[in-house]
């Protein structure tokens, strides 16, 4: 019974186990029957119709941009408005003529019988099919309204004449117009009729092509273009990294602090100054057109976002404080997906701190001002539809569902600018921060921090199909607007100043690789071209004491005078030397020197010795005995070394030629370190700007040898 009994449970287990395991395969299989069902049916329910709307639509969707598509239906709709009430105006006038014109005595069959004296126009003669002189051609009410006929180009030509010279538009107006006829015709008939030239077709005894290609229309987009002249230069001004600094440093010092803020001007000055901080560092970061920055919603950041799809850095990204900012709707970058990580990643900006340049750290500034403009401002926390930038009509009063305006940008910049004594304040636009962040990172940044045009070009959301030429272009035309201009060129330094502002500044600018090479060749060569100084120095120091009378016995002590030491200690460590003489150096209280700019160095023992003894020209001077200290001479300090060279000359130490190709170990030490026993007492990094600039190229020489050897 037992047995019987606990036999019966482990079969009723053992039946629903089974049932649990076919449970799974059942349901899989009708998943799988209905995935196999749902194929089929949505191929029998496709017809001819439907994939050929489909076929429309994704032309018409994915062909161009839907806001470039918006503004060129925009345009068409416009132009037939202005055809059709054009022609309205015209049927009133008929109307109205026919109405009055016998009470003015017009004799319809005269007027009939000087017709055809030459006063009306052939049309046939006329390739666009344009007016008569009697009047409007009775088919232009309908020249807009579908495929084009005669008179459709000289409909387009009214209307792009009447925006640019009755109501003033500019040439962008003209652009605009032009492009979306262009485009609304190319696209009007599916077997490609009306993209060609524009001509009348004998065999089919119609009008064929574009009628925007026609002479008509072309004569019209021409003189629209050119009938102010050469334009006044209106895009924006570069925001430069210096004009970003001195920004930064005004708002450090000028800007109320959250305890100083007791009224509404100082909450005005500090809401203004943060708002601007912020914008202009993200503008200047993401390079962000106005409307894609003034578009921008707290639900367009994350600040916990997934780790990017490559991560390049050794460093976890859990360890990094980011966060990321995300572009849907940039300028010419298209949606092929609703949904997806394509789009997601396709739009996203990771966000660094940047401490190091504090006046560009987007992630410093535009948290700081996220805090206070839902702290203080709202005093409420910011909601994912919250604009990062709202309107503020005064002190407090934010409307954060509605953006800032492209007017409010705009002065919020040229009071900044003012304010801060930028150079050019009034030619900074919206745009500048875009043109300004993309410039340094193609040629102003330091040598490694600059990017590749494959970077800059998708940092920057320019279409792939954006040619290489016109970005450069784009990134250059600050240097050749603003910085290629010759009118100072009789200024004694303007040629100096100008190439260090078109080529950055040479003392802190790294060459290319290449560049690295013809450098050191160059100095090199300069080195060997040199290698005779010291002799000629002592040669002229020798001559200059024997027209003195103070050539000694000790003169002939000294071996050969040379400017070379053969020492070689550790790269990138103080070079500390002395000068220490073996045996007495008897040494002249004071000799005069033919070459005042060559003197040798004096120590301090020799300068206590002879400091209490007159010295006379016509008088024998006596000569002291210098006795080396017991201990070594400590390293030269930086003042006292810029003091006593300022008083002995200061020239770049020669290199020996017998070192070869480890020359450039000596650079590295001279950089680095002084070495009195060649005259170098002023370590050549320590050397002040005008020492620099005295010292032209040869100093950027050894600057660029050492700064590449040293950050290998």
């Amino acid at each position: 019974m037992g047995s019987s009994k606990s036999s019966k449970p482990k079969k009723a287990l053992s039946d629903t186990s089974k049932a649990s395991r076919k449970g799974p395969k059942k349901s899989t299989k009708c998943k799988t029957a209905k995935k196999a069902d749902e194929k089929p049916k949505k191929l029998a329910t496709t017809t001819f119709s439907a994939a050929q709307r489909v076929l429309e639509e994704a032309t018409k969707n994915n062909g161009q941009s839907e806001k470039t598509t918006t503004s060129y239906d925009g345009h068409v709709q416009r132009a037939q408005k202005f055809i059709a009430a054009l022609a309205n105006e015209e049927a009133k006038m008929d109307e109205v003529w026919d109405m009055n014109k016998g009470y003015l005595g017009f004799n319809e069959e005269e007027d009939d019988d000087n017709t055809g004296n030459g006063m009306d126009v052939d049309m046939e003669s006329r390739e666009e099919g344009g007016p008569a002189a009697s009047g409007m051609p009775p088919e232009l009410p309908y020249a807009l309204a579908g495929e084009p006929i005669k008179c459709t180009p000289f409909a387009i030509a009214l209307f792009m004449t009447h925006k640019c010279f009755v109501e003033d538009c500019g040439p962008s107006t003209a652009d605009g117009i032009h492009a979306a006829l262009l485009s609304h015709y190319n696209h009007l008939d599916k077997d490609g009729t009306y993209r060609d030239k524009w001509h009348f077709d004998k065999e089919k005894q119609a009008w064929v092509g574009n009628p925007c290609r026609s002479a008509i229309v072309q004569d019209t987009y021409r003189a629209c273009k050119h009938k102010d002249g050469e334009p006044e230069r209106r895009h924006s001004r570069a925001m430069r990294i210096e004009d970003m600094t001195k920004v930064h440093e005004y708002f450090l010092k000028d800007c109320p602090k959250l305890e100083e803020v007791t009224d509404s001007e100082s909450l005005k000055a500090r809401t203004d100054m943060l708002l601007y901080m912020a914008l202009s560092t993200l503008g200047w970061t993401v390079w962000t057109r106005n409307s894609e920055i003034t578009n921008l919603q707290m639900k367009h950041l994350d600040f916990t976002p997934p780790p990017p799809p490559r991560e390049s850095s050794s460093v976890p990204f859990e360890c990094y404080d980011t966060f990321t900012v995300n572009l849907r709707n940039r300028k010419n970058w298209q949606r092929k997906y609703e949904k997806g990580e394509h789009q997601l990643y396709g739009h996203l900006y990771y966000i660094y701190p940047q401490p190091q340049d504090p006046a560009v750290d987007v992630h410093f500034h535009l948290k700081q001002w996220l805090k206070f403009y839902g702290d203080v401002l709202l005093k409420r926390p910011l909601q994912p539809d919250d604009y990062l930038f709202p309107k503020i009509d005064g002190p407090g009063n934010v409307h954060p569902k509605t953006p800032m305006s492209h007017p409010c940008v705009q002065k919020l910049i040229n009071d900044v600018a003012t304010a801060t004594n930028l150079t050019g304040a009034g030619y900074f636009k919206t745009h500048c921060f875009r043109r300004g962040g993309s410039q340094y990172r193609f040629m102003y940044a330091p040598h490694r921090e600059r990017w590749p045009m494959a970077r800059i070009r998708w940092w920057g959301g320019w279409a792939q199909r954006e040619s290489r030429d016109t970005l450069i272009r784009y990134l250059l035309d600050e240097l050749s607007t603003y910085e290629e201009d010759h009118s100072n060129a009789m200024c004694p330094h303007g040629p100096v100043e100008h190439f260090a502002q078109l080529d950055g500044d040479l003392e802190t600018r790294e060459p290319t690789a290449a560049e690295h090479k013809e450098y050191f060749v160059a100095t090199m060569k300069e080195m060997r071209h040199l290698q005779t100084l010291p002799e000629q120095i002592r040669t002229t120091v020798a001559s200059a004491a024997t027209g003195t009378g103070l050539v000694g016995s000790h003169l002939s002590s000294y071996g050969p005078f040379s400017a070379h030491q053969n020492c070689q200690p550790p790269v990138h460590q103080r070079f500390q030397s002395a000068c220490r003489p073996q045996g007495p150096l008897p040494l002249p209280v004071s000799v005069p020197h033919a070459l005042p700019h060559v003197q040798p160095l004096l120590s301090q023992h020799a300068i206590s010795a002879t400091s209490t003894i007159a010295s006379s020209p016509s008088t024998q001077l006596p000569v002291v005995q210098y006795q080396p200290p017991s201990q070594p001479i400590p390293n030269i300090g930086a003042q006292n070394s810029m003091f006593l060279s300022s008083l002995t000359g200061h020239i770049i130490p020669e290199i020996k030629r017998s070192l070869g190709a480890d020359g450039w170990l000596q650079v590295v030490k001279d950089w680095e370190s002084p070495d009195p026993s060649r005259n170098h007492l002023v370590a050549l990094r320590d050397w002040p700007k005008e020492w620099q600039r005295k010292a032209g190229m040869q100093y950027h020489y050894r600057k660029t040898i050492a700064f590449e050897f040293i950050e290998r």
